[in-house]
């Protein structure tokens, strides 16, 4: 993959992977009451996925921005020196996770308004495995490309 758009879309797929595990986890465990996907339905829908159709295409569209996000990132990482590069993902990832939920207040989504504190960790903790799955894929991927 010579191309940095299509390093940074496949990066931020992939660590999609990890933060999704984390995501569902979570919710399986009782350790929070909400997943992203639940976020892009209230976006994109209106409301919360309910049904197969509904959860596949708001998980889809969550890949989708995430490996858009995984764009922006590997353009943006070209501004800055590659020295910490794994700092500089978490933080990107970590934003990315405070602007969704800056975004869900501004638009006074009713039915995400009230956040638990397990569920705010949560999303924080797969927002940062995100974010270093980010930066070390892509670093991974950069590498390959040099040898």
């Amino acid at each position: 993959m010579e191309d940095r758009f299509t390093r940074g879309f496949v990066a931020g797929i992939t660590a999609g992977i990890l933060s999704f595990i984390i995501n569902f986890g979570g919710k399986m465990l009782n350790l929070s009451t909400l997943v992203w996907s639940d976020f892009m339905g209230l976006f994109l829908l209106g409301k919360r996925p309910e049904g197969v159709l509904p959860m596949a295409f708001t998980l889809t569209s969550q890949f989708v921005l995430l490996g858009l996000m995984g764009i922006i990132f590997a353009f943006l990482i070209t501004f800055f020196s590659s020295e910490n590069y794994l700092l500089k993902s978490w933080l990107f990832g970590v934003t990315i996770w405070f602007s969704t939920y800056f975004l869900t207040f501004l638009f006074k989504l009713s039915e995400i308004e009230k956040i638990p504190i397990k569920t705010a960790i949560t999303h924080a903790i797969g927002a940062s495995v995100w974010g270093i799955g980010l930066g070390l894929i892509l670093n991974w991927l950069d590498d390959r490309l040099k040898t």
